[in-house]
């Protein structure tokens, strides 16, 4: 190879427009389509796209993109988990107002404060549920 980008002869990376050589090397590659790119370019291209940035040709063998597909696959395992955990977490909450509604309601202490919490969101819900445990908390008998 005489260092010219294989698809059009060209020695300019079609993302910063600076001089790329058309082999792969430690800071050019040369993509299945023959499109070459300077690593950190196509790198950086590769986080929004699996497509060459010229011909849109699919790298789907890419081991860029083969690494990128595993670490996106095992981040949606763990935010799963992680979302998992804290709509379990809201429902407990959710059911520990129903009952302090309940119990507030029943024992004629309370205005039906709890049962707001179904309209309330974000920092409101927040700062209730946090009302709710101190509140709980004072109460004899009563431990979160």
């Amino acid at each position: 190879m005489d260092g010219l980008c294989c698809r059009h002869l060209k020695q300019q990376c079609l993302i910063c427009f600076e001089q790329v050589g058309s082999t792969n090397t430690f800071t050019s590659k040369r993509l299945k389509c023959n499109h070459s790119f300077h690593v950190n370019c196509i790198t950086e291209w590769f986080v929004t796209s699996d497509e060459c940035p010229v011909c849109r040709c699919k790298q789907t063998e890419d081991p860029i993109i083969l690494f990128k597909e595993k670490v996106e696959d095992g981040m949606r395992v763990k935010y799963k988990d992680a979302i998992d955990s804290l709509e379990d977490e809201v429902k407990r909450l959710t059911e520990t107002l129903r009952m302090q509604s309940m119990f507030m309601n029943g024992s004629g202490t309370g205005i039906g404060f709890f049962s707001m919490a179904g309209n309330l969101s974000g920092s409101d819900f927040e700062d209730l549920v946090t009302t709710t445990t101190s509140l709980i908390h004072d109460l004899p008998g009563h431990n979160i």
